[in-house]
């Protein structure tokens, strides 16, 4: 009887059915053939296989050959343009007072400018001080070397500070100055030009034109 039911069956019955067959028939699987009992195959899996996705290449930027040229032209052109303003402010803050030159309370001029930076440079440091009491110095070495003074300005229409006129004549706040410490050093061609009347002596004589 037990191999009748089963022989038929049992190679196409899955396990859950032979499970079912076998308890609702009272039959005990320990009485069944080992031949008649089969396990149920294991299916191959095959594990799947990994998709790699490349990895984008990101070119470097490298500018053209033209982008570079232009690049360099720019900088040596910026240089340039610095470099013209700089040696023009040089200029200026080194050359001398001449007629219808001004110098402001505070304001300073150097005779070497940017050369007295060079330990080399055979210029002698000297610098031209206007300072906010009415008071002009000559500076060498450390040593006011001229010293003259003028008014002080307190209205608007005042020329505060150095003003030497078209005739070479030397003001400061708009009126001639006193000399107050005689020039121990040449006062020409630095800080004044040939053609100024350099006050020279504290009892009023001009310089080399003689006007008072």
């Amino acid at each position: 009887m037990y191999h009748y039911i089963f022989a038929g069956h049992l190679s196409h019955a899955s396990p859950f059915t032979l499970f079912t067959q076998l308890t609702s028939s009272g039959l005990d699987i320990a009485d069944l053939p080992a031949a008649e009992i089969k396990a149920p195959a294991k299916e191959d899996v095959t594990p799947p296989t990994p998709v790699v996705e490349p990895v984008p290449v990101v070119a470097a930027l490298v500018p053209a050959p033209a982008a570079k040229s232009a690049i360099s032209f720019f900088g040596i052109a910026v240089l340039a343009i610095v470099v013209h303003l700089i040696l023009k402010v040089d200029m200026h803050y080194t050359s001398p007072f001449g007629p219808g030159d001004a110098l402001a309370p505070g304001r300073t001029r150097g005779r070497c400018g940017i050369s007295g930076f060079n330990p080399w440079s055979p210029c002698e440091a000297s610098t031209i001080l206007m300072g906010e009491n009415g008071v002009l110095q000559v500076i060498k070495g450390g040593e006011v070397v001229y010293e003259i003074t003028g008014k002080v300005c307190g209205s608007d229409d005042c020329v505060a500070g150095l003003a030497i006129d078209e005739e070479g004549i030397v003001k400061i706040g708009g009126e001639r100055v006193k000399v107050i410490k005689e020039a121990t050093v040449d006062l020409q061609p630095w800080p004044f030009a040939e053609d100024v009347v350099v006050p020279e002596h504290k009892h009023g004589l001009f310089g080399n034109k003689g006007k008072k």
